[in-house]
């Protein structure tokens, strides 16, 4: 990611930054691609960005590099028996209103999985109890104790406070906007519009005294962009500090010294997730696992990572893992059950499995003669993915498969996505990134 000069002026990225002063202010772009549509961190797939983080936090942070927990909001988290944990919280955690966080309010924020439309409400079919033994002390216990899956839950689940979302219906903490969000962490929200989120730093953040830290930007803005281009413009005016883009011919803005990136040397953007090709398998031929072979098989990797990046990523594993866990992967596995690029394959894969090109035009029909012509869908905007995916269709008709691309806005295609209604999507979500 890169970071533009900062230099100058009260306005931020677009021209639009009112008042605020520039040398207090972080400007960032990258992860929100439409207006914001909540602050309500329950629904992690589209609440506006810092909403968790920034505002609502979680009982420990994850470092992917060094695989470990660190505790945040606990002191301490441990494995009591072999299906209870209890997390100690450290003392003197407010909410942003001034209200005590407590036990209660872990259990609390635990507990509304519950609720069956819940996002996480599949945590319960595991976890039996979610209770508060003192003001301090979280105790979980469990039908079946499943300890990467819980791990996963200690950095990932938000803490909301019980005092004011107890009182709402369930309607409402599931799918609420939560426009005034009240949370224990760094910052609160100031202002919102339709292309832009405005954070300001609580200076009675508990983690001044208990972390020694202080942000540095007492201002955060995290600004909506339509598009990757309008990005470089953005960064080489010092209009944004910091991107999460992908910037086309990254490579020689950094080394011109119009952006810099984190990282001194290629692969820039070291990985962070991986990006995967997700079928519907609710919808033929998708369910089938020897059409999904010869689909991964028709993919050229290679090809976008070096047209579409630029080799500025990495080629992923086809066990999905990040290249810093490689000591984990299973190498006699890989070499089974594993794919790479191979059109040959990917034809005779088809052939026999009983998908064949019965009309001569190229591509193969379902095994009932059908007509089979899928879509892939990635977001409007997203520059790299939608390069990627014309990649995939490509492959896709080298090997006979029939692949349209389509780019709709990223809201719609969350919807459609959350409903079930398409055939094929790009995603790297839910995974333990930097």
């Amino acid at each position: 990611t890169g970071g533009g000069s900062a230099s100058g002026g009260s306005t931020g990225a677009g021209g639009k930054g009112g008042s605020l002063p520039r040398d207090e202010t972080l400007y960032t772009t990258g992860t929100q691609w439409g207006p914001p549509a909540n602050y309500n961190p329950l629904r992690n797939w589209d609440h506006a960005t810092g909403t968790k983080g920034l505002v609502y936090e979680t009982l420990f942070h994850f470092d992917p590099n060094e695989g470990k927990l660190t505790p945040w909001l606990a002191e301490s988290g441990d494995w009591t028996g072999d299906t209870t944990y209890d997390v100690k919280l450290r003392a003197g955690i407010t909410w942003a209103d001034g209200e005590p966080l407590t036990a209660k309010d872990v259990a609390y924020s635990y507990g509304l999985g519950k609720i069956e439309a819940s996002s996480f409400h599949s945590l319960w079919s595991w976890l039996a109890d979610a209770k508060a033994v003192d003001d301090t002390t979280v105790r979980f216990t469990f039908k079946e104790a499943r300890y990467q899956e819980w791990d996963y839950t200690l950095f990932g689940q938000p803490v909301v406070p019980e005092h004011i979302w107890g009182t709402r219906t369930e309607e409402d903490v599931l799918n609420g906007v939560n426009d005034k969000p009240v949370g224990t962490g760094a910052y609160t929200l100031k202002s919102k519009t339709q292309d832009r989120v405005v954070w300001e730093r609580r200076d009675d953040w508990w983690g001044t005294k208990a972390l020694d830290m202080t942000p540095a930007p007492r201002y955060i803005v995290d600004v909506s962009n339509p598009s990757n281009e309008v990005v470089i413009g953005q960064l080489g005016q010092g209009q944004l500090d910091l991107s999460n883009n992908f910037l086309p011919g990254a490579s020689s803005l950094i080394k011109s010294k119009k952006v810099v990136s984190y990282y001194d040397e290629a692969p820039y953007m070291l990985s962070a997730n991986t990006a995967w090709l997700v079928p519907n398998t609710t919808k033929k031929p998708m369910d089938d696992a020897a059409f999904r072979r010869a689909l991964a098989a028709s993919v050229d990797t290679a090809k976008i990572v070096k047209g579409v990046y630029g080799e500025l990523v990495k080629p992923a594993s086809p066990t999905g893992l990040l290249p810093q866990w490689e000591q984990f992967d299973d190498k006699a596995l890989i070499a089974e059950k594993g794919f790479t690029h191979d059109v040959a394959a990917a034809k005779k894969e088809l052939a026999e499995a009983g998908y064949r090109d019965k009309d001569g035009d190229g591509f193969v029909e379902n095994k009932d003669g059908k007509p089979l012509s899928l879509k892939l869908a990635v977001p409007s905007g997203w520059t790299d993915w939608m390069e990627a995916a014309k990649v995939v269709a490509a492959g896709a008709k080298d090997a006979g498969i029939k692949i349209t691309t389509e780019f709709p806005d990223q809201n719609a295609l969350n919807e459609q996505r959350a409903k079930g209604d398409f055939d094929l999507v790009v995603n790297n979500e839910r995974q333990l990134s930097n």
